[in-house]
């Protein structure tokens, strides 16, 4: 069973229900288990950047352009290879509004625009983007019940124990599975991981310092994990 994760925000309970309907039908259609990061109106920027972490597909109502374009920039600030959607209920009227809205948006590096749409196009939107997202960038590990499916940006790092891999997302979430660590550094590109230590693999780009004297390394989170004398040379490249 794939996992999707979608990011959304809406404040009108009609659209919702719409948005939430496409989504069940998709997760219907594809065997899927769809989880939904929903966004509310006075969202605080730690909740923001927390649901666009995981995100691999966002739906941004772009009424609220100041909130909504807040959103995207962090979405894109994060998780840059999210494709985000954005969708109103009616462009301005003449031109020059026109460009001005759309200039406003294109900061958050928009994929699509969607100008009152019905259900069909939700879903149809859905399905595509989903099955496109799952061509890239992303790291994808399947066992006998479920599939994962997640984006390289929104992993902190993996950490392996016993006969077991656990996740950990910049978001704070973990996920744990059967597996060794060495199979996941095959399976992931080194341009974006690297081996600290036995039981570590760091995402490169959350590596904030090299702690030489300590022979550790400090992530973005603020966390340091220590760095073997084996794999001291290629963390200190990074």
């Amino acid at each position: 069973m794939d996992r999707l994760c979608v990011l959304i925000y809406e404040t009108a309970e009609d659209v919702k229900k719409t948005i939430h309907d496409a989504l069940a039908a998709y997760a219907i259609a594809r065997n899927s288990e769809v989880t939904i990061k929903w966004l509310k109106s006075p969202a605080k920027k730690d909740e923001i950047l927390s649901a666009c972490c995981e995100a691999q597909i966002a739906l941004i109502n772009a009424e609220e352009k100041e909130r909504s374009v807040r959103i995207g920039r962090l979405l894109y600030q994060v998780n840059p290879a999210c494709p985000l959607v954005y969708y109103g209920c009616g462009l301005p009227q003449n031109a020059r509004e026109i460009v001005s809205y759309f200039s406003s948006l294109f900061p958050a590096r928009p994929i699509l625009y969607l100008d009152q749409p019905t259900d069909r196009e939700y879903y149809q939107t859905i399905s595509t983007i989903a099955d496109q997202a799952a061509l890239r960038g992303n790291f994808i590990w399947e066992t006998k019940t479920m599939k994962y499916r997640f984006p390289y940006s929104s992993i902190l790092y993996f950490c392996s124990e016993r006969n077991y891999i656990y996740l950990h997302l910049k978001s704070g979430a973990e996920y744990s599975f059967l597996g060794k660590l060495a199979e996941v550094e095959r399976r992931v590109p080194a341009q974006h991981f690297v081996r600290a230590h036995q039981s570590y693999l760091i995402n490169r780009n959350e590596i904030v310092l090299v702690d030489k004297q300590k022979k550790a390394v400090q992530l973005s989170t603020g966390e340091e994990i220590f760095v073997s004398k084996s794999h001291y040379k290629e963390v200190l490249s990074v």
